[in-house]
């Protein structure tokens, strides 16, 4: 992006996806449940978003639910730079990230960059679009009906996202918009952490910030995998100790986040979400935990479906992880014992610091 260059603003595409063919749709059902799959930055055509899509409904499909419509996304960038996006979103969420680059002239370039894309687009248009292809046809139907919240929250129970890597990134950015755009109409803050609380989010890898999501949000990922640190301090942690990090949950700062030291018997694909199908050949690429991690996950996206399909309240995450090899109790154990391994080591190093800094 030159300073010169007029601003192209990002575009979205949404597309439904019907067996082994899609169409490109303006927005999904206004109403039932319905399974929307948010790729990563690669995700730039209707055919790789139809990837995401069609394995999705496989998944479906393959236990037992072949009349819920599976709709997937593309992001059009132009000259936007997802990376900078996602720096930003982790700058707003409290990160403290002073250079982005070593060299002075780079770390220039890509902060004017980044200013002028927040000049051009606060929000990112292919947010905007997404949401408005997504969420607001619920929305603007209920309100034409002056729907309480909880109505409102019942109609967004139908909605389930699942994001991957900057997935993730786009998920945050819907829900912070639709937080605002409720506001603006007029629900106040119980209310619309009620309706929000009511679509479940599934992320793996997500390159996002994990703390405080608006959604109800279950994220999955690998110690190993470096493209998931992104100035997250828990993951930088993970990542130090990943030989020693056995599967585990956590549930800080109001995320359900499931973890493994390595998912993968190969040297990389420790970001791919391949392994989300039960397939002998999938499996064959897993190591032992992370079977248990993408079991987990399936475990949450199926059992999340049908429940939205009963129309019931949502899930705890037990409810929705239990099962199979999935132990929900032994994980939850497990990471109560790495946090506190995590707190302690975190405090020792800042003893030694402050020793440090005092000589």
């Amino acid at each position: 992006m030159t300073e010169n260059a007029p601003y192209i603003p990002t575009n979205a595409v949404l597309i439904q996806n019907d067996g082994l063919r899609y169409a490109v749709v303006d927005s999904v059902t206004p109403d039932g449940v319905v399974v929307v799959t948010l790729g990563g930055e690669l995700t730039y055509t209707p055919d790789m978003a139809n990837m995401y899509a069609k394995t999705m409904r496989t998944l479906l499909h393959e236990n037992g639910i072949d009349d819920v419509p599976v709709y997937g996304a593309a992001y059009e960038f132009g000259p936007h730079h997802a990376v900078l996006e996602r720096i930003r979103l982790f700058r707003r969420a409290g990160r403290r990230i002073k250079r982005l680059w070593e060299r002075d002239d780079i770390n220039d370039r890509m902060e004017s960059s980044m200013a002028r894309m927040t000049e051009n687009e606060p929000t990112p248009r292919y947010i905007i679009e997404l949401y408005n292809k997504i969420f607001a046809p619920r929305i603007n139907d209920a309100i034409t009906n002056h729907a309480a919240a909880n109505i409102l929250a019942a109609r967004m129970r139908g909605l389930v996202l699942y994001g991957h890597s900057h997935g993730g990134a786009v998920i945050r950015q819907m829900g912070d918009y639709m937080a605002t755009d409720l506001r603006g109409r007029g629900y106040t803050a119980p209310e619309i952490r009620t309706i929000q609380r009511a679509v479940l989010a599934v992320q793996h890898a997500p390159t996002a910030p994990l703390e405080h999501p608006r959604f109800t949000t279950v994220s999955f990922g690998s110690a190993e995998d470096t493209r998931a640190q992104m100035y997250n301090k828990f993951y930088e942690f993970l990542y130090e100790n990943s030989a020693d990090i056995v599967p585990s949950f956590f549930d800080t700062l109001g995320a359900n986040v499931f973890v493994a030291g390595r998912l993968k018997n190969t040297a990389t694909g420790e970001h791919d979400p391949k392994g989300l199908l039960d397939h002998a050949v999938t499996n064959k690429t897993l190591t032992d935990d992370g079977k248990i991690i993408f079991a987990a996950q399936r475990n949450v996206i199926i059992n999340g479906v049908h429940s939205a399909m009963r129309g019931a309240p949502m899930p705890t995450i037990a409810e929705l992880a239990n099962g199979g090899i999935v132990d929900f109790d032994q994980l939850q154990h497990n990471g109560r014992v790495i946090e506190n391994w995590m707190t302690s080591d975190l405090q020792a190093r800042s003893r030694i610091s402050t020793r440090v800094h005092q000589k």
